[in-house]
């Protein structure tokens, strides 16, 4: 949504992964295991970090890998802070995350949100709180506190 209301092309380091292999993420993870994945997942974010001009969505995991991190922090990071309990409402049902494929599914979500979060925090350019925003709220946020004019119109959607 961001993209469409600056008027920018959009990427996803997740799908250009999945599009690169042939797999699904979690099919990466069973058949190929999470250092494959990590490596596909380091090659898309940093090709995808060459573009100008561009929106792109990384993988949670992303920041892990200490090279992407210092190449994150070249440019405009927006971290958008969804509160673990929202995160818990969206996964608590969804089998194709592989590390919360296990018993203590939330015990792990937990871990995994206090490691990445504190991670975004000391690198993100811009923090956007999510949990009582909607999408063209919080597109709107990102776009005028980046100082983008923002195309009031997009699709069936409009931002105030």
């Amino acid at each position: 949504m961001l993209a469409r209301a600056i008027n920018r092309p959009f990427y996803d380091s997740d799908s250009l992964v999945e599009k690169t292999t042939g797999q699904t993420i979690a099919e990466i993870f069973e058949f190929r295991g999470e250092a494959y994945f990590r490596h596909k997942e380091a090659l898309a974010v940093a090709g995808l970090l060459n573009l100008k001009s561009a929106v792109i969505s990384i993988g949670g995991g992303a920041i892990l890998d200490k090279h992407i991190s210092k190449l994150l922090q070249a440019h405009k990071l927006i971290y958008l802070d969804v509160p673990l309990d929202v995160i818990w409402q969206r996964l608590e049902h969804d089998g194709s995350r592989p590390h919360l494929n296990v018993k203590n599914k939330y015990e792990v979500l937990e871990n995994i949100y206090q490691k990445r979060s504190v991670l975004y925090h000391n690198i993100a350019h811009l923090t956007v709180h999510t949990k009582d925003e909607g999408p063209a709220d919080i597109a709107t946020k990102i776009a005028e506190d980046l100082n983008f004019s923002i195309d009031k119109t997009f699709g069936d959607l409009c931002i105030k």
